[in-house]
């Protein structure tokens, strides 16, 4: 990924849209990443594979809850299953396994 300051984008609008559809430009200003710039179709793409790994994962876990939680998902609960499909992933705390593959939970304490 190409990265680019902030001025170069306010100093050259049109040429940034332009590489933009090429690959995506990492912005920065003050030397710390601020924004991503990307085409319509790469963003698009971006939230098509989002939604099906987020269909991915719902499809597991309901096989898990249709198979009755066997194995290592026995501690997953009706009310901890809840907290997982209500809550933003990097807030979700738990000590247990039952969790949803490729999230990764906080440990308290």
């Amino acid at each position: 990924m190409t990265t680019i300051s902030l001025a170069e984008v306010s100093e050259h609008p049109e040429e940034t849209v332009a590489r933009a559809q090429g690959e995506p430009l990492l912005v920065q200003t003050d030397g710390q990443p601020v924004a991503v710039f990307m085409s319509l179709a790469q963003y698009d793409q971006l939230v098509e594979a989002t939604i099906r790994e987020h269909e991915r994962t719902l499809a597991f876990w309901q096989r898990e809850i249709e198979k009755g939680f066997e194995g290592p998902f026995e501690e997953l609960t009706p009310e901890l299953w809840e907290e997982i499909c209500n809550a933003d992933p990097g807030d979700l705390e738990s000590e247990s396994l039952a969790v949803p593959p490729g999230w990764r939970p906080r440990r308290a304490g």
